[in-house]
């Protein structure tokens, strides 16, 4: 299980086992929430950005890291290996940028930067097989603020 590698490293404060839509961490502690390759696997946004809400501070940010919506529209999806070598997909969600946004604003918070990479040399040296895919979006960063009343105004 992935929380007892964690815990290996003796890194984390704590850890423990929950959802990224309904977590049960303490309400309005933190003023930093990240979450990474997440939101494609979830079917709809609302949730994950209502519950970074209620976990932060007034003055938080919270950072989205994610494969970008076009990667999965190519025909990318999601995959590892099983133990044997067997290929498994992902459920996988096709979530547009405006699809964030919306989900953002209407759990308060506004974009402060936004990031996009694309398919380059260093990933192609990765993986050669994505050589077709070069200068095509592959993933993206989204940093979020909370959004103050004045905001809320406009």
């Amino acid at each position: 299980m992935m929380l007892d590698r964690a815990r290996t490293k003796h890194l984390y404060r704590n850890l423990f086992l929950g959802s990224v839509e309904a977590s049960g961490i303490s309400e309005g502690d933190y003023d930093t929430v990240i979450m990474s390759l997440v939101d494609e696997h979830l079917p709809t946004l609302d949730l994950i950005y209502r519950e970074a809400g209620r976990l932060s501070s007034a003055q938080a940010r919270f950072v989205v890291a994610g494969m970008h919506p076009s990667f999965f529209m190519m025909g990318m999806p999601t995959h590892f290996e099983d133990p044997v070598g067997n290929p498994e997909a992902i459920e996988t969600y096709v979530h547009l940028v405006s699809d964030h946004v919306r989900s953002a604003h209407a759990a308060g918070w506004k974009l402060a930067e936004m990031y996009e990479g694309l398919i380059d040399d260093d990933w192609i040296r990765i993986k050669p097989k994505w050589a077709a895919f070069r200068n095509h979006p592959v993933n993206f960063g989204y940093v979020w603020n909370r959004r103050s009343t004045q905001d809320l105004d406009q």
